[in-house]
């Protein structure tokens, strides 16, 4: 109640004037932290003056207030709208031309703030992340053969594990968008927001026959060591021995943890466990 109260009662002393709780009928960036506000309706704040977008907890931003008629840029927090690319397969082909050989420091941090980054990996290693996970789990990889870098979405759809090529244009020197499709589509100033846009809009924007989101983040598996023997009650659980090793595939708010042992994947009792290393 209080939340709620809040997202309605917008202070007086906000630096951006005239902030107003708004529905935006395309998708907007926040000014403050660079992301897209999520949901369909009452998404977040514009201000009266330059007309930018904010979510609620970046609503007190200190970022110049520049009137829309005053921006020489006229630059606009709406994301483009660009036709949708057809698709022939979910792995797009490599264009070297259009691919950043060395990213920048500002690109490196970027993608470390990535949701589901995991670092390098091929995706026969995405594959056996993701093969048990739920719909809509996903993780972000750096390609490790040099003969295609570059970026990747790995992702659980349905019964099978999709990948799709992320294509780093360069727009200027010192400038790159990312897009799944050189030539059409939604491009992005950063991996982060093209993550993000998609954990609230469907890949059937940019692929047919996509209709999902991008939306459970995976964390790599995590070596953790049993201080403490388990016998499984149900066929759902994980039996182990003390001071053997389990790999944990997921760490679900609440007290079972889902593990990895040999072949065998179940459900174990998360106060059983310390840290491998």
């Amino acid at each position: 109640m209080r939340d709620a109260l809040d997202t309605l009662n917008v202070p007086s002393d906000l630096p951006h004037e005239g902030m107003e709780l708004t529905t935006f009928k395309e998708p907007v960036i926040c000014l403050e932290c660079n992301l897209y506000l999520e949901g369909l309706i009452t998404q977040g704040y514009k201000c009266g003056i330059c007309e930018k977008a904010f979510h609620r907890k970046c609503r007190a931003s200190k970022k110049d207030c520049i009137p829309m008629g005053l921006n020489n840029n006229n630059a606009s927090t709406s994301a483009p709208h660009r036709s949708r690319p057809e698709m022939q397969h979910v792995f797009l082909p490599n264009d070297g031309k259009s691919l950043i050989k060395s990213p920048s420091e500002h690109e490196y941090v970027n993608i470390h703030t990535c949701p589901g980054f995991i670092g390098q990996a091929v995706k026969e290693k995405a594959e056996e992340y993701l093969c048990n996970t739920k719909e809509g789990t996903f993780l972000v990889r750096e390609n490790i053969d040099t003969r295609d870098p570059g970026y990747r979405i790995s992702f659980k759809y349905k019964d099978s594990v999709r990948h799709i090529k992320i294509v780093s244009v360069a727009v200027n020197e010192r400038q790159v968008k990312y897009c799944f499709n050189k030539n059409a589509g939604k491009r992005f100033d950063t991996l982060p927001q093209l993550i993000e846009y998609y954990r609230t809009y469907p890949l059937s924007e940019s692929f047919d026959n996509l209709s999902i989101t991008l939306e459970i983040p995976f964390h790599a598996p995590e070596m953790m060591r049993a201080i403490q023997s388990w016998e499984a009650t149900t066929d759902s659980e994980l039996s182990f021995c003390r001071d053997q090793e389990v790999m944990i595939l997921e760490k679900p708010p609440g007290n079972w943890w889902v593990g990895k042992l040999g072949d065998k994947v179940g459900h174990v009792p998360s106060t059983y466990f310390v840290s491998a290393h």
